[in-house]
């Protein structure tokens, strides 16, 4: 008999980095265009004020995706029931894609400093 724990252990993670990674497509186009218009608008701003912008900018981020975060738990409500079904609480889901996407924000940002 083949001993398929090796093939568990590389499984268990692969569901999870695929479930976490369908949630966060649901409101990817939202929080990558945040991205987008933050670090726009801070490379027009930073010849004449530097760095000074940057916590503006962290904090619209913050607050829209407040919004994002409201608009989903709003009208996508119904689709928490399949990820509760694969042992996935609500505040795990938010807290990992949340915590990437702030992650990605501010290596962006650090990345494409001027």
């Amino acid at each position: 008999m083949p001993d398929l724990s090796q093939d568990f252990i590389i499984l268990v993670p692969m569901k999870a980095i695929r479930s976490l990674a369908s949630f966060y497509l649901g409101f990817l186009p939202a929080a990558w265009l945040l991205t987008l218009i933050c670090i726009g608008s801070f490379h027009w701003l930073y010849p004449v004020y530097g760095w000074g912008p940057f916590m503006y900018f962290f904090w619209f981020k913050v607050l829209s995706m407040g919004l994002v975060w409201y608009a989903t738990n709003q009208y996508r409500r119904q689709t928490y029931y399949y990820y509760f079904n694969l042992g996935y609480s609500k505040a795990f889901l938010w807290t990992v894609t949340l915590g990437l996407d702030f992650g990605l924000f501010i290596i962006i940002f650090i990345a494409l400093a001027p």
